[in-house]
């Protein structure tokens, strides 16, 4: 329902709210940054799929940048470890920056993130049919049993004319033959 605003007017309302929720992060991020600027040096760079994937992401659940952030902040926090717990300085970010290795953990984090994101569902999806597909075998299975044991008539006119054509789908014949009488 629209409540008299027009299509044009609810996206640009929801374009505000994505800007002014990011203006937000960034005027409480900037303090942190300043007084942790080595820690700040290597989240911006290592977080950049992250922010990557919530531009991207025009959902409004945003589940591409939950998914693929989870992993990042996993291939990033090894990282951040090392540098707090060696040495937390400018030198030290640099250091991590400079490294091959660090891109490579942080990013292959980053692109397992995005597997998960367009692997699982359709794998799920894929799951849940082959599921349901089964379901309705056995089910045809155990109904030709009982027309067998108890006749014909006890699955009633429509399906004994489905079951002498051999029909996979009852359903759909039941409404075509509804369609053409």
């Amino acid at each position: 329902m629209s409540y008299g605003r027009s299509a044009p007017h609810r996206r640009r309302a929801r374009g505000r709210r994505t800007t002014k929720g990011f203006w937000t992060f960034v005027f409480l991020a900037a303090p942190v940054a300043l007084v942790f600027h080595a820690t700040a040096i290597v989240l911006v760079v290592g977080m950049v799929p992250t922010a990557v994937a919530y531009f991207i992401d025009r959902t409004e659940a945003k589940l591409a940048p939950i998914t693929v952030g989870s992993l990042n902040i996993c291939g990033v926090l090894p990282f951040l470890l090392d540098l707090w717990f060696k040495k937390h300085s400018l030198a030290g970010a640099f250091s991590i920056i400079g490294s091959p290795v660090a891109w490579l953990v942080m990013y292959a984090a980053a692109g397992l993130g995005w597997a998960i994101f367009y692997g699982v569902p359709p794998a799920v999806v894929n799951f849940h049919v082959m599921r349901a597909e089964a379901r309705m075998d056995a089910l045809r299975k155990a109904q030709s049993e009982l027309v067998q044991e108890w006749g014909t008539e006890v699955a009633g006119d429509e399906h004994e004319e489905m079951l002498v054509a051999g029909a996979a789908h009852p359903e759909k014949d039941a409404k075509r033959s509804e369609a053409t009488a």
